[in-house]
């Protein structure tokens, strides 16, 4: 994958004081991406919040895992990313996102951590509370992230001359082939076909195309 020395070069710029451990740590070099991914995301969110006349608040807590641990919303599960309206926090099984490296590239990974704070602006939207109300499912939720990842995507600089649609598409293709995976499971979070839709609705409409979620029951 040639994209892996721009991305992590990009990575290193954005979270130069925040190092966790040595440099030359693969697990580490690949936190300081993911980070670097939150930290972005969240800076386009808070440029939209603010075009509106609105302020943005940020993600509370941003957690990697290598074993069930508890959270507000109930304890973690392995093969997993999640995010907990309870505490508006971002936990994420870290053999995960290392997996979906391997087998789709950095920006796939990267676009796991850009769902999960898409996540958290339908938390800040008031949709979990319509979620618990049972006006809206959680697969509808599911796939708004997906169309909040791909508005990002679209102005992203960490992606800057990378292939966001090509990488959504080889990471949701694994949705039919690794079942094993849960974030990547179609019954909670829609069809290998819904969620590049969704994906692309944000790509090329941005993030106004993504607000209304009834739209995801017939994507």
């Amino acid at each position: 994958m040639n994209r892996v020395p721009t991305l992590l070069a990009v990575a290193f710029v954005l979270t130069a004081c925040e190092t966790r451990g040595p440099a030359s740590a693969p697990a580490d070099v690949s936190l300081a991406l993911y980070d670097a991914a939150k930290e972005e995301a969240e800076a386009f969110w808070e440029q939209v919040y603010r075009q509106k006349g609105l302020e943005y608040r940020p993600v509370a807590v941003f957690t990697p895992y290598s074993a069930p641990i508890a959270v507000p919303c109930g304890n973690t599960v392995l093969w997993d990313a999640r995010y907990c309206p309870q505490n508006e926090g971002i936990y994420f099984h870290r053999d995960l996102l290392s997996e979906l490296q391997r087998e789709a590239g950095e920006v796939a990974a990267v676009l796991v951590v850009a769902h999960e704070v898409g996540h958290h602006i339908s938390n800040l939207r008031g949709l979990y509370i319509a979620l618990d109300a049972q006006l809206i499912t959680l697969k509808e939720l599911e796939l708004q992230a997906d169309c909040y990842s791909g508005a990002w995507a679209a102005s992203g600089p960490l992606l800057q001359g990378s292939d966001p649609e090509g990488s959504a598409r080889e990471l949701m293709a694994l949705a039919d082939e690794r079942t094993d995976l849960r974030w990547l499971n179609a019954a909670i979070h829609g069809t290998s076909e819904q969620r590049v839709n969704a994906f692309l609705l944000g790509l090329n409409g941005g993030s106004s195309a993504c607000e209304n979620i009834f739209q995801f029951r017939v994507i």
